[in-house]
């Protein structure tokens, strides 16, 4: 923003992820060793957020599922809304 600024803000991700990434280096020409070793984290890092951040909309899908496979069962609603309402909740990218 403005050279007195002690945090660093960006307006995309882009800028931000490459702000954060240039941090990680102590010099402008970093050794090989260090530059794998960055990227090794970052690809860790990445890689921890994409399966920690599935596990809570993979539990409520099931939950949900179970739910209508239970209402199914008891006839509270017939074969074909299980399957539109099913379809509908199970396909969406959330």
């Amino acid at each position: 923003m403005y050279s007195g600024s002690i945090i660093t803000r960006t307006t995309n991700s882009c800028e931000s992820f490459h702000s954060k990434f240039n941090g990680m280096f102590y010099s402008a020409h970093p050794n090989i060793y260090k530059f794998i070793d960055v990227l090794k984290n970052v690809q860790k890092d990445t890689y921890i957020k994409i399966r920690s951040s599935n596990v809570k909309y993979t539990c409520v899908k099931q939950e949900f599922l179970s739910r209508e496979m239970i209402k199914y069962d008891v006839n509270e609603i017939t074969r074909f809304d299980f399957v539109k309402t099913v379809s509908f909740k199970i396909f969406t990218i959330p």
